[in-house]
């Protein structure tokens, strides 16, 4: 009944183009390694300047919503503890 309904094939087809463009715009497995190496590098060089710093990712590359060609959020965190106060 519910194949039959009007405007049935149109939201079939609507599925079938949001689904091509998912598999499209997600990243390849070497884009991820990328991403990974990127954070990782990142994380030495801020160890190497606040030893209990951590480098953490957010925004839509973290939630899995990126499009290609999106930035990156990154915050490093515990910088403050490691800074001499006045």
């Amino acid at each position: 009944a519910a194949a039959s309904a009007p405007g049935a094939a149109r939201l079939s087809a609507l599925h079938y183009e949001l689904e091509a463009f998912a598999a499209a715009a997600a990243p390849s497995p070497a884009q991820m390694s990328a991403l990974d190496a990127t954070l990782a590098v990142l994380q030495g060089v801020a160890n190497q300047l606040w030893p209990s710093a951590r480098a953490l990712l957010f925004g839509s590359q973290a939630a899995g919503l990126a499009l290609p060609g999106s930035d990156l959020d990154i915050v490093v965190l515990g910088v403050l503890q490691d800074c001499d106060s006045p």
